[in-house]
């Protein structure tokens, strides 16, 4: 008996070590310091040392400082474990900042249920204060003017203004490539389009863009002449030229771009190897730039002129032979070009050139007021002229047979009668002329509808 009593004794004072389960439910934030008018995020942490069996809690805030944006149907929570798998679980609620100050937010009637024992365990909670300030103004600057700007080695025209948003600089013939400088008048400002270039002969457009700190941006441009190389001063036809060295963008068409040597020098020109022309652009003494056809042979130059209707087109120059018509002269494209007409004062101008596809010379009919071409027929010339010949012949024989009769009639007719046989024999004839002339017009009316 005694001995059982100290056996009871002996487990009595043997501490057991067996520890009970504990909880927490606890809530965090994005941010504890939040500007005015802007939202941050808060956490509820419900956790066990542990499985989780049940639990529920109510998240209190300051209602004056903040507004629930979000998980609004959250704050009284009462929830439980289906499968007893964890021991941690969060629930997410975004505020907006309202007012100025100290926003309490806090967890009440806090409970956590064991999963294995099905009893409430230790839980503890928390709060935190999230502070609320104004928010902070950066001024950004809107400063986005250039305090300078150049192109290395040359001015600017005009003189460089921040308000000035367009210049232009000349640099020297030959000049390939250039530096444009720059710097902003705030050192916040950043720049682009500045640097070295690469320039060719004419303008050249070059845009340096100034962006401000609050990204506002504006745009200077400046333009970069390259002139053209000094010209090459060359005699043709006891006159002197100006060769140019840069053709204009409007060129003649059927030619093809080429170059060829002169005074040693390469020059551009233009080129027909149908018709074998070489076309170079001049400048006279006038200052007119004009196309010139280059006989290099003969080192002669001619005026190039060309016209066009609708898909072909010719160049203007000196008959193969003439025609038997009424010259005239028109002028075409400033230059005064030989000419024919059928009849003097007609709208209508017979004109020689050359097709510039085929090379083939031919007339041409111009109407000055339409300015279009059409082929002239030499064979309808040579049929207009025998019909013109002919109404000459019966003219001239008439007037001649008239007049012969009226003298006779005048120193022979010395009775009635005999005049009347002579004024008998005057009309027979006007007659048969007539008729000679009727069967003329007919023969040229077959030959026009032919």
């Amino acid at each position: 008996m005694k001995k059982k009593i100290l056996l009871l004794l002996v487990i009595l004072l043997i501490p057991l070590n067996v520890k009970a389960a504990t909880g927490s439910i606890k809530v965090s934030a994005s941010n504890s310091k939040v500007t005015l008018n802007n939202n941050f995020t808060v956490t509820v942490t419900v956790s066990s040392s542990d499985t989780l069996g049940s639990w529920q809690f109510n998240l209190n805030y300051d209602k004056k400082k903040l507004s629930i944006q979000s998980g609004q149907n959250d704050l009284s929570v009462a929830d439980v474990s289906k499968d007893g798998s964890y021991k941690t679980t969060k629930y997410t609620y975004k505020f907006k900042a309202i007012a100025l100050g100290n926003a309490n937010i806090s967890i009440e009637n806090a409970k956590i249920g064991d999963w294995t024992t099905d009893s409430y365990i230790s839980t503890s909670t928390n709060n935190i204060n999230v502070t609320i300030k104004e928010p902070v103004v950066i001024n950004y600057s809107s400063d986005n003017n250039l305090k300078n700007l150049s192109v290395e080695g040359f001015s600017l025209s005009p003189e460089f203004n921040k308000s000035t948003l367009e210049y232009t600089s000349t640099v020297t013939a030959n000049t390939t490539k250039i530096n444009l400088q720059a710097t902003p008048n705030d050192s916040k400002a950043k720049i682009s389009g500045t640097g070295e270039k690469d320039v060719v002969e004419g303008n050249n457009s070059f845009q340096i863009i100034v962006k401000a700190e609050n990204g506002s941006s504006k745009t200077y441009t400046v333009n970069v002449i390259v002139p053209e190389k000094d010209p090459i001063k060359y005699d043709f036809n006891n006159k002197t030229y100006s060769i140019l060295r840069k053709l204009p963008e409007s060129t003649p068409k059927d030619f093809s771009h080429n170059t060829i040597k002169i005074n040693a020098e390469e020059v551009p020109c233009l080129q027909n190897e149908t018709l074998n022309l070489t076309l170079l652009y001049l400048k006279d003494q006038n200052e007119k730039d004009s196309f010139y056809i280059y006989d290099s042979v003969k080192n002669t130059i001619t005026l190039y002129n060309e016209l066009y209707s609708y898909n072909f087109g010719i160049y203007l120059t000196n008959p193969d032979h003439d025609l038997n018509l009424f010259k005239t002269t028109i002028k075409i494209n400033d230059q005064e070009i030989k000419a024919y007409q059928i009849k003097e004062g007609s709208k209508n101008y017979i004109i020689y050139g050359r097709e510039l596809k085929t090379g083939k010379g031919h007339y041409y009919i111009y109407d000055k007021e339409i300015e279009t071409l059409s082929f002239f027929n030499e064979e309808d010339l040579e049929s207009l002229k025998n019909d013109n010949n002919i109404y000459k012949i019966i003219s001239y024989s008439a007037g001649v047979l008239i007049i012969l009769l009226l003298i006779i009639i005048i120193l022979q007719a010395s009775s009635k009668k005999k005049m009347n046989i002579l004024i008998n024999k005057m009309n027979e004839e006007l007659t048969s002329l007539k008729t000679i002339k009727e069967e003329s017009s007919k023969n040229k009316v077959k030959k026009e509808k032919k």
